[in-house]
């Protein structure tokens, strides 16, 4: 796909190398590639979305957007991979074709021959991911749980986020807001809820909520539209993009946010209100790099060991360390400092 003048003026385009559409007629497969960086020769990572999007160009620009931030990621979780992002529409046309839609999409991404590796993101099922696996070898994250190494690696994130505000990295007497109780929300959730004061949950799902308040009785549930309102030590934002905009920073009533989810901030110069409120953010894309070093682990080695992608995702504390004693010294936002030093990682390339 020819990246046009267009394209080009589009607020999320960062000089992205690569787009791709993609589309077929009798699945009703539509959707996009997105290549933000490379690096030598090696593959650029990034998973996929299955979204339902309101058209093609709210599609383009998640895409763009996402590739940007799988950039980002990889170049502070210390991984030699350019950022690449794959969103597939949910369209009238793919309604029960799933099946064939996945696999259709896996002999596509063939076509890239290599130059794009993914796996599972919002909307994609191990079930889903297991179907692209058979017609691809382009795909990753079949036999790991991403999202507990992705919740690991946020844990660890809100330690040394809890040092920066409190100067210690002890958890108990602590409280929690987490949004979101998906796949990430749930791991984190279960590592906190032995160690902490008190958490508070949403998710706009209620039978999820009801499951969970069997399994965890001493959480408090509260309405989506006011968890991050909640007085807490941390807010962890785990659903989608967004979370923090213009609305919600001013109801903010957190110390510090740390969490899975991608995009947080609505526009990056969130982060300097929220330095001026006092709240320590860990850029989103260090805390949740989790998922994507876990894969790498798994792609790297033919399969995956826990105790080496442990060992990986001390590189999350250590980043966060450095990004937060620049913070301190310069007097500039996290999210300023963190961008700065993995866009000198990747536009070394």
């Amino acid at each position: 796909m020819e990246i046009t003048e267009e394209i080009k003026s589009l607020p999320e385009f960062d000089d992205h190398k690569k787009i791709f559409r993609m589309e077929d007629l009798n699945t009703g497969l539509l959707g996009f590639v997105a290549i933000h960086r490379i690096h030598g020769k090696n593959p650029s990572l990034g998973a996929t979305r299955f979204w339902r999007y309101q058209d093609e160009a709210e599609a383009l620009r998640d895409a763009l957007r996402l590739s940007r931030l799988m950039s980002y990621k990889s170049a502070a979780a210390g991984l030699p991979y350019g950022g690449a992002k794959a969103v597939i529409m949910i369209r009238d046309e793919n309604t029960g074709k799933r099946e064939e839609l996945f696999k259709e999409y896996a002999r596509q991404v063939n076509n890239l021959q290599g130059s794009f590796v993914t796996g599972s993101d919002v909307g994609v099922s191990k079930q889903d991911l297991e179907v692209m696996s058979l017609a691809s070898p382009y795909i990753i994250g079949t036999d790991i749980n991403a999202g507990y190494y992705t919740a690991l690696g946020v844990f660890y994130a809100i330690k040394k986020t809890l040092k920066q505000i409190t100067g210690e990295e002890d958890l108990a007497g602590r409280s929690f807001a987490i949004q979101g109780m998906g796949k990430t929300g749930l791991e984190l959730l279960d590592l906190l809820y032995s160690q902490v004061r008190r958490i508070f949950v949403a998710d706009i799902n209620s039978d999820v909520l009801n499951e969970l308040i069997i399994k965890y009785p001493d959480i408090t549930i509260v309405n989506s539209s006011d968890i991050h309102k909640q007085a807490v030590d941390i807010f962890c934002p785990c659903a989608l993009s967004h979370s923090i905009n213009e609305q919600t920073i001013g109801e903010l009533n957190c110390r510090g946010i740390v969490g899975s989810a991608n995009n947080q901030l609505s526009k990056a110069e969130l982060g300097e209100s929220l330095l001026a409120k006092g709240i320590v953010y860990a850029p989103d894309y260090v805390a949740n790099g989790g998922g994507l070093i876990s894969v790498v682990d798994e792609f790297k080695n033919g399969n995956h060991q826990d105790s080496r992608i442990k060992e990986a995702l001390l590189q999350i504390p250590r980043a966060l360390e450095l990004i937060f004693g620049e913070s301190n010294k310069l007097g500039l936002s996290t999210v300023v400092i963190a961008d700065e030093l993995a866009s000198k990682v990747f536009n070394n390339y």
